[in-house]
């Protein structure tokens, strides 16, 4: 992802209610321009209802994760928020493999 998350969204309609089984749905916004896939976007279905043009959700086919529904000319994206890794996330990683790498740490 390219630039910054621009505002989380916590949503209570009864579509999100229903779609997550939890009091509401929390979604990061971010330009959709700015978001790039690394691997797996193939395995993206996004449901659209009909009757509620604005209301959508994707999903992985193979596993049912919550993923954002990329929709073509959208400006916005709606990006399930627990699905999101930091940098400092992937910075804490390479640092740990690193220290396992040079023995100064050992795996669990």
């Amino acid at each position: 992802m390219d630039g910054p998350l621009d505002v989380i969204k916590n949503c209570h309609c009864w579509r999100d209610r229903k779609m997550t089984g939890a009091p509401h749905d929390s979604c990061l916004l971010a330009a959709a321009s700015a978001v790039h896939w690394l691997q797996g976007e193939a395995l993206v279905v996004v449901y659209s209802l009909p009757e509620a043009p604005g209301f959508r959700t994707g999903f992985c086919r193979v596993c049912g994760t919550s993923l954002p529904a990329m929709m073509p000319h959208a400006t916005t994206l709606g990006i399930p928020a627990g699905t999101v890794k930091s940098r400092t996330y992937y910075a804490l990683r390479a640092l740990r493999a690193a220290m396992v790498n040079q023995g100064l740490f050992s795996p669990v």
